[in-house]
């Protein structure tokens, strides 16, 4: 039984180093309260004294873990939903860039939306290094929807300059 004991405390502590970045996901995603309930788990665990007290906090670090998962796999899908976004506007405004003539009016629309454009990438490139934001959806609709509304203006008055000076 000691024995038992003894491994399953060795398992727990070969487990503390994944727990703590399982609590630094948590709050990076803006999970406060699940950061906390596996710090109190963590807590427990380190204290218990059988291993039935070992496996039900375990099972509970396994819940919140499924939990922090979830929430990671939605930023990374709003990441990639935003990238696609841009992508077929950036494709669009170098195929501009190819039929623009000597139109300056339509030169200026289309470097401000290929700078806008960059800067947008920048604000998503952001956001994968600030994952808890992708949850904010106001955020999100003032900037980078914001900007990418902005930028198919501006390929539109481009679209428009170009056909009416051909």
């Amino acid at each position: 039984e000691q024995n038992r004991i003894h491994k399953a405390k060795q398992f727990v502590q070969k487990h503390a180093e994944r727990i703590n970045s399982l609590i630094l996901q948590a709050k990076t995603f803006g999970l406060e309260k699940t950061a906390n309930d596996l710090k109190q788990s963590q807590t427990q665990l380190l204290q218990a004294n059988t291993p039935d007290q070992i496996k039900q906090q375990f099972k509970i670090i396994i819940i919140h873990k499924q939990k922090v998962e979830q929430v990671k796999e939605v930023n990374q899908s709003e990441f990639l939903r935003l990238q696609s976004l841009l992508v077929p506007l950036e494709k669009k405004a170098q195929s501009l860039a190819v039929d623009l003539n000597e139109n300056s009016a339509a030169k200026q629309f289309l470097k401000n939306a290929f700078n806008l454009i960059e800067k947008t990438k920048q604000d998503i490139k952001d956001l994968e290094y600030a994952p808890g934001r992708t949850s904010d959806a106001k955020y999100l609709d003032l900037t980078i929807g914001k900007n990418i509304q902005t930028i198919k203006d501006l390929l539109l008055k481009v679209e428009k300059l170009i056909y009416i000076s051909s």
